[in-house]
């Protein structure tokens, strides 16, 4: 199937080190209050590389902290409220969370 191929969502909590993902529609769904810790990331030929936000508006921003990544162009879907960072540098989202249900499902 041409989906995520790993989804986070409704307050999971996540810690995965040495991951690979490839030729997805997203590689990497985080949303809904979910913590997600990734070391060693790799990622290539997904239409989206990474994408964080809310689906559901009764969860708080979701969180994700990428240490080690590695994709062809780090193609990321972020919204405006959630927390990203990769190496420890915080990344601000551009896009709204309706924006990003519209292009995901």
């Amino acid at each position: 199937a041409y989906d995520k191929a790993l989804s986070a969502g409704e307050n999971s909590n996540i810690y995965i080190t040495d991951l690979n993902l490839m030729n997805n529609k997203v590689g990497i769904a985080v949303k809904d209050g979910s913590k997600v810790t990734l070391k060693n990331l790799n990622l290539f030929n997904n239409e989206y590389d990474v994408a964080i936000y809310n689906k559901k508006n009764e969860f708080s921003v979701p969180d994700l902290k990428i240490y080690n990544f590695n994709a062809n162009n780090k193609k990321i879907l972020q919204s405006k409220k959630s927390n990203l960072s990769i190496n420890d540098i915080k990344i601000i989202g551009e896009y709204t969370n309706a924006y990003i249900n519209s292009q995901i499902y």
